[in-house]
């Protein structure tokens, strides 16, 4: 076991899961506490669950402690905390998808351990995620749920991995959970706690460190005099409220990148519409504020909302309203929208296909009314705002089955950008590892020289999770410490292992995939993680 710096975590976890198995049945059984190798806060932990009558025999069937009329009442108090870890949630999500951790579940609970937002990376995260009520509304401390990572990291106010047979709960036992305190800066107490769980999740320093960095960089967002829906490294800063005092740094030289960005300058100019289109990672969000910056609006606010992170029943009051007395344990004064605050700039819509339809009838009166009606309101209110849109979606795909609005489709794609995917532009990697090793080190550790057999290594992988993936390998490799290269290197060699059987498997029908695509060869290198050049490659050998 391994108590470094207060972390609490097993560098080889295996053998003693498999113990504490039997010291479960013994305490359950019999009432044993004597000669148990479970860690001793984890059985006075037991001890207490016990004594109180909390429920182990299954999750499933417990329902969320609190309903919608109080988690909307929540919400408002806890508005600062849920919009500033919403970026470093969704990141986090990102990062685990790109490991190949599809079954992570990533949960932002309040000082209470109130489940505040729930975010999976997968499918199989949202399966685990329904089916142990790992939801909003749910409360994991001890005496509702038992043993939990996020009940430890509350009780000892320290970062807490706990590894399945330690839960209370036996539905709970396949899973193993890192959580860490989010602390107030000015007194340190836990002001939330951001956790992440899966069923056989191997927590490693590597995995505790991601949790931690996330945890701090909420806690940054908290402290932040004016709050804003930014990444801390995208340079960009809000001037009360007020707009970008500087544009966001683009880093690159690749023809299709550069005509991108000019593009993006040149429809910066009109107010109409923007659709960014491009595959998660890209960089879409850096696009808006550049669009925004190098606009007459400039000077005016720019506001961001990630349509996919909201959850549905809220995506309305975030972005248009309501009006007083609309909902039970709201601001009684009711409280303006993204769109209302905006009036006069802008609003990136992030994840536009996720957007619920109720909210799409909404958005359209905006953009064709220059005004909107708060929920639960009957006054017309001015909003004049330029809106960019960005999505990965297949809008094709939706407008067949219905799920998007095909009037509103075609007022928001006036104007389209296409961002070019990162292995179409490899030869920009060298200079964005630079410019993404400065956000996570600082001034005080260069980076080395890349050496060109190490660029042609790096460059052999196609990087299927674009810059985000790139970005979050740089911050890896400073969070443990790592050379920047060296550990890319050692990243690109692991993620080349892993995918080779999978990836010649799927070769194999490269065709049907061709066809699934519709020709698109950027799409058919995407889904089979390779360039494009191979696909090409393979086509000839044909």
């Amino acid at each position: 076991m391994n108590m470094n710096a207060s972390v609490n975590y097993f560098d080889n976890p295996a053998q003693y899961i498999e113990s504490v198995k039997k010291d479960w049945e013994r305490f359950i059984s019999h009432g044993e506490t004597a000669g148990l190798s479970v860690r001793k806060e984890v059985l006075r932990s037991w001890e207490f669950s016990l004594k109180n009558r909390v429920a182990y025999e299954d999750a499933r069937g417990i329902e969320p402690i609190f309903d919608s009329e109080k988690m909307s009442r929540l919400y408002a108090q806890k508005e600062r905390l849920v919009r500033a870890a919403q970026p470093v949630v969704e990141d986090l999500a990102a990062l685990l998808m790109e490991q190949g951790k599809t079954g992570g579940i990533i949960n932002l609970c309040d000082e209470d351990a109130v489940i505040m937002a729930t975010k999976t990376s997968g499918l199989q995260g949202d399966m685990d995620a329904e089916q142990q009520r790992l939801l909003p509304g749910m409360i994991l401390d001890e005496p509702y749920s038992g043993t939990t990572g996020v009940s430890m990291a509350k009780k000892t106010g320290q970062p807490y991995a706990i590894y399945g047979s330690e839960h209370f709960n036996l539905s709970a036992k396949a899973y193993c959970c890192a959580a860490v305190p989010i602390k107030n800066h000015k007194n340190g107490s836990s002001t939330g706690f951001l956790a992440l769980s899966g069923k056989n999740l191997n927590i490693t320093p590597e995995t505790l460190g991601m949790v931690m960095f996330a945890a701090k960089a909420i806690e940054n967002a908290l402290s932040a005099e004016t709050p804003v829906n930014l990444p801390a490294d995208s340079e960009v800063r809000l001037r009360s409220g007020r707009g970008l005092d500087k544009p966001p740094v683009l880093v690159g030289s690749a023809p299709n990148f550069i005509t991108a960005v000019e593009t993006a300058k040149k429809m910066a100019r009109s107010d109409a519409p923007i659709l960014l289109l491009g595959e998660t990672g890209t960089g879409k969000d850096v696009f808006a504020k550049m669009i925004h910056f190098y606009s007459n609006r400039a000077d005016k606010p720019f506001f961001a909302v990630n349509c996919g992170a909201i959850p549905r029943e809220l995506i309305g009051s975030e972005l248009f309203g309501y009006a007083p007395g609309t909902f039970t344990g709201g601001l009684p004064k009711g409280n303006p929208g993204k769109i209302e605050s905006a009036n006069g700039g802008t609003v990136f819509l992030d994840e536009l296909g996720e957007m619920s339809p109720e909210a799409q009838v909404y958005l359209l009166r905006v953009i064709e009314e220059k005004a909107l009606l708060r929920l639960g309101g009957n006054r017309l209110i001015p909003a004049d705002v330029r809106i960019i849109a960005a999505t990965n979606a297949n809008f094709k795909k939706l407008l067949e089955e219905k799920k998007f609005r095909e009037d509103l489709y075609y007022r928001l794609s006036v104007l389209e950008i296409n961002i070019p995917p990162f292995r179409d532009r490899l030869d920009d990697l060298a200079s964005l590892t630079a410019y993404f090793h400065s956000l996570y080190c600082g001034r005080g550790r260069g980076i080395r020289e890349m050496k060109a057999e190490d660029l042609n290594y790096l460059r052999s992988y196609s990087w299927p999770g674009n810059l985000r993936e790139l970005k979050s390998a740089v911050q890896r490799a400073n969070v443990l410490g790592a050379d920047t290269v060296e550990s890319l290197k050692d990243y690109v060699k692991s993620r080349k292992d892993e995918a080779q059987p999978e990836r010649y498997a799927r070769f194999g029908n490269y065709a049907r995939i061709m066809e699934e695509c519709e020709g698109n060869v950027s799409e058919a290198a995407r889904r089979l993680g390779v360039a494009r050049s191979t696909i090409y490659r393979r086509m000839r050998q044909k």
